[in-house]
C-alpha cells in the first residue's frame, strides 16, 4: 500500500504524448496535470532558443527532465496554453486546430472545469503545448478561449 502514493504522483507528472499521424512520427502536442507553471499564461514560442528554458519551466517539478522536443522553426511555431494553480482535479485545457482569418493565425484554446461530482483534492496547473506547423513564422497569433461548463 505504501508504493500507490508515489505511483499516483509520478503517473500525474508524466506529460502525456500525442502524435499526429503514424506511430513513428514525433509527438507533436504534450499535456499534462502539473507544470512549473503556476499563473494562466498563453505563450508563442518562435524558436529553439525560446522553446527550451519554456520546456525546462513546464517540467521544473519532475525529474528526471524529459529532453527538450526538436522542433522545425522554419516551418513550424508553438504555442502553449496554461491554466494556472487550480485547488481540485477536474481541470484540462486544450488547444484546437487552428485556421487563418484575415492573415492571422487564430487558435482555439478548450478549457474544461470540474464537474459537480467529487473532485480529486490536491493541487493541479493543467497545460498543454502543441507544433503548429505555419508558411510564415512570423504570422500573427490570436487565441480564442471556449469554456466548457460543467453539467449539472
Amino acid at each position: 500500500m505504501k508504493w500507490i502514493l508515489p505511483l499516483v504522483a509520478l503517473m500525474a507528472a508524466t506529460p502525456t504524448l500525442v502524435s499526429a499521424g503514424d506511430a513513428a512520427a514525433a509527438p507533436t502536442s504534450w499535456s499534462g496535470q502539473h507544470s512549473g507553471v503556476s499563473k494562466s499564461d498563453q505563450v508563442v514560442v518562435r524558436s529553439a532558443e525560446s522553446f527550451a528554458p519554456l520546456w525546462q519551466r513546464i517540467h521544473r517539478t519532475v525529474e528526471p527532465k524529459p529532453a527538450v522536443p526538436n522542433v522545425d522553426f522554419d516551418k513550424s511555431i508553438v504555442v502553449a496554453v496554461f491554466m494556472g494553480s487550480r485547488s481540485s482535479g477536474g481541470y484540462s485545457v486544450q488547444i484546437g486546430d487552428p485556421e487563418v482569418k484575415n492573415g492571422k493565425l487564430i487558435v482555439p484554446v478548450h478549457q474544461k472545469l470540474p464537474g459537480g461530482g467529487p473532485q480529486t483534492q490536491v493541487m493541479t496547473s493543467p497545460w498543454t503545448v502543441r507544433v503548429l506547423p505555419v508558411e510564415d513564422p512570423n504570422i500573427e497569433v490570436t487565441f480564442k478561449s471556449k469554456i466548457a461548463l460543467p453539467r449539472r
